[in-house]
């Protein structure tokens, strides 16, 4: 019997579930439609409604396969959040050494202050 199972999934992972579509489609022989519908969470994050169509234990098949990939997901953005961090914790930490660095060597100019 086929059945249309419909959860809301959050936009960073979509991007995830789009890119393994297909092979999650013919692996676990159900249809996966993304739709347009999004919704707003309590934690700032944003929801995409995702359809998937087929039959039951299928369905929970994938589910637990998705759910890998949202793990993973989740993971690669919180590393891309980190790296982030730390270019910009470097970016300052130059900027401050290079402020410093032209202050003394204009206090070295015997024409500062002229």
């Amino acid at each position: 019997m086929t059945i249309t199972h419909n959860k809301y999934y959050d936009m960073f992972h979509i991007g995830s579930i789009i890119r393994n579509k297909d092979l999650l489609s013919q692996n676990y022989n159900v249809h996966i439609n993304i739709t347009k519908q999004k919704q707003g969470g309590s934690n700032g994050r944003t929801y995409q409604m995702i359809q998937i169509i087929g039959s039951n234990p299928n369905i929970i098949k994938l589910q637990n396969a998705i759910n890998i990939i949202e793990i993973q997901a989740e993971n690669d953005y919180l590393d891309h959040k980190q790296r982030k961090r730390n270019r910009k914790k470097k970016t300052h930490e130059h900027l401050i050494h290079t402020i410093i660095t032209n202050k003394r060597s204009m206090e070295n100019n015997p024409f500062y202050g002229l």
